[in-house]
C-alpha cells in the first residue's frame, strides 16, 4: 500500500509507469483495464464453450453407438455365416435324400411297368384283340389294368387309385399281386372274386395306415358273352354293326380299400358279345383330361371319338381315340394317369 512519501516519489520518478499515484494505491500489480465490447464477448465465449463442449459429448456418444453397431453387425455376420453353413449342410443331406427317394421312386415305377401284361401276353389271348396304353402323371402311377388268363378263362380288370404318386402307385401293386393269386386260386365266381380281393386290399391299408382306395372294376370273358363286376367308370360298346352302348357300372359294385365286407354290394351285369363288337376301358384321366382354356375332354367327347374310329382294329380304334385326346390336351400339362383299354371280339 502506498503512503503520503511513496506517492510523491512514484509521481516524480522517470520510470513510474504512471504520475497519479494517490495514498492506497497497491503497487506490484499489474492493472488490466477492460473495455466494455470485450467484456461482453466473454459471455458470448462462455455459451461457444458450452457449444464445444456439448458437441463433444455428442460425438462421443455417436461414437459409442458406432462401435456398439459394429460390435452388433460383426456378431450378425458370425450368426450369419454359421446360419448359412448350417444352411449348406441341410441342402447336401436333402440332395442326398432326394436321389436316394429317386431311386426308390424309379425302382417302383420300373415294378410297376414291368408287371403290366406284355404284348406278346395281349397277343396270344384266344378271340381277343387287345390293344392298351397308360401314361401316368407322375414317376408311378395310380391306374391299374391287367389281362389274366388261365386255361380257357379270361379276366380283365381296370381300376383307379385315388390320387397318384408313390403311395397310389404301391396300392396298384398290392391289387395287381391279389388279382393274379386269386385268379390262379381263388374263386371263379365274379362276386366272390372281388369280394375276397377287397378284404385283403383292405388289411394292408390298415397296415400301411393310408387314406387310399379305388374304383376297380373286372370283365370275364366267355365266347360270345361278358360278365361285368365292380364299379368304375363307364364301359363303352361299339358294336360291328355301327351302334354305341354305354353301361353304367355305379350300381355294380363298390370302392375297394373302404370297407372290409362289400359282398352285399357287388352286382354282376351279362352283355352279349359278338364277333366284331369292341368294348373301350378307360380311367377319368380320359374324361377330366383338360384343354388349355380348362375345357374336359368329357363322356360325351369320348364316345364321339370312339364311334367314329369304330373300325375293324382294336390298335386303329386306340389309336384313333388317343389322337382325339391329345389333340384336344394340347399344350396343357396333364394332372392325372391316363389309362385307355380297346377289346375286340375276333
Amino acid at each position: 500500500m502506498l503512503g503520503a512519501s511513496c506517492v510523491s516519489c512514484h509521481n516524480s520518478h522517470p520510470e513510474s509507469p504512471k504520475k497519479d499515484w494517490s495514498e492506497g494505491d497497491v503497487r506490484g500489480i499489474q492493472a488490466i483495464t477492460i473495455s466494455q465490447p470485450i467484456a461482453a464477448n466473454l459471455w458470448s465465449f462462455k455459451y461457444l464453450l458450452l457449444y464445444f463442449a456439448g458437441a463433444g459429448a455428442i460425438g462421443a456418444a455417436v461414437t459409442a453407438l458406432q462401435w456398439h453397431q459394429a460390435t452388433r453387425y460383426h456378431k450378425m455376420n458370425i450368426d450369419l455365416g454359421q446360419a448359412n453353413t448350417e444352411i449348406a449342410h441341410l441342402n447336401e443331406q436333402l440332395k442326398s435324400e432326394n436321389l436316394r427317394l429317386g431311386a426308390e421312386i424309379e425302382v417302383a415305377r420300373q415294378i410297376q411297368m414291368m408287371v403290366l401284361p406284355t404284348k406278346d401276353e395281349l397277343g396270344g389271348i384266344h378271340q381277343l384283340e387287345i390293344a392298351a396304353f397308360m401314361e401316368p402323371a407322375d414317376e408311378v402311377g395310380g391306374d391299374y389294368y391287367d389281362v389274366l388268363q388261365l386255361d380257357d378263362r379270361v379276366k380283365v380288370g381296370i381300376g383307379d387309385v385315388t390320387g397318384h404318386g408313390l403311395e397310389s402307385g404301391v396300392l396298384m401293386l398290392m391289387v395287381q399281386s391279389v388279382a393274379v393269386a386269386l385268379q390262379e386260386r381263388g374263386p371263379t365266381d365274379p362276386r366272390q372274386f372281388l369280394a375276397a380281393l377287397n378284404s385283403a386290399i383292405c388289411r394292408n391299408i390298415k397296415r400301411t395306415k393310408t387314406d387310399k382306395h379305388l374304383t376297380l372294376s373286372f370283365l370275364d370273358f366267355e365266347p360270345d358273352k361278358v360278365t361285368l363286376s365292380g364299379q368304375h367308370e363307364e364301359l363303352i360298346v361299339l358294336k360291328a354293326d355301327g351302334t354305341c352302348e354305354v353301361i353304367d357300372t355305379v350300381d355294380l359294385g363298390f370302392p375297394i380299400g373302404l370297407d372290409d365286407d362289400i359282398a352285399p354290394f357287388i352286382e354282376t351285369r351279362e352283355l352279349a358279345f359278338a364277333q366284331g363288337d369292341i368294348i373301350v376301358l378307360y380311367t377319368d384321366g380320359v374324361t377330366e383330361a383338360e384343354s388349355p382354356d380348362g375345357d374336359l375332354f368329357g363322356l360325351d367327347r369320348l364316345i364321339k371319338s370312339a364311334c367314329s374310329h369304330n373300325t375293324p382294329s382294336a390298335t386303329r380304334v386306340l389309336e384313333g381315340i388317343l389322337a382325339d385326346l391329345k389333340s384336344h390336351i394340347g399344350t396343357q400339362v396333364v394332372h392325372d394317369d391316363i389309362t385307355l383299354l380297346v377289346i375286340r371280339h375276333t
